[in-house]
């Protein structure tokens, strides 16, 4: 799932998914279900390849747990294909937003803990490192920003 691309959409298109009708609505549910794994699964990889140990970190390892249990829950819904299975797919995937709201936080504790050790401070002081990992942090982010406003925008 992580290969795949995440579908690109406008402002207007998830507009349009939320306001017009049940019919669309369990459309969005089911691009919503696929589009979900496919987002989750890399933002697993992503911050499974932090550099640095950044991966190897308590709290990262705790946001990797998160976002692999995320997954494997919207794995094993159905696309809901009905208004019930809609409410009960909706509710699940906004408490997903609400519990990974803590996600920051997990992040910012794992660059102090590697800050806090020679290889990490040393590393940290080259422009090289500080780009890739801002890359790699800056594209995390951004995509999780989109899960969250995508989940945001369904409920």
């Amino acid at each position: 799932m992580a290969k795949v691309s995440p579908t690109p959409l406008t402002l207007q298109q998830m507009k349009t998914f939320a306001t017009n009708g049940p019919e669309l609505r369990l459309k969005a549910s089911a691009f919503l279900h696929n589009e979900l794994q496919i987002r989750f699964a890399r933002a697993v990889v992503e911050l499974s390849e932090l550099p640095l140990g950044l991966n190897e970190t308590a709290p990262v390892k705790m946001a990797i747990a998160n976002y692999t249990t995320f997954l494997h829950d919207v794995a094993a819904m159905k696309a809901p294909s009905t208004p019930e299975e809609d409410a009960i797919f909706t509710s699940r995937i906004t408490q997903m937003k609400k519990q990974g709201s803590n996600l920051v936080p997990m992040i910012c504790g794992g660059l102090h803990t590697i800050k806090t050790t020679s290889r990490g401070i040393d590393a940290l002081r080259l422009q090289d490192v500080q780009d890739d990992l801002n890359t790699r942090l800056d594209t995390f982010f951004l995509s999780r920003i989109g899960i969250r406003m995508l989940i945001g925008q369904h409920s």
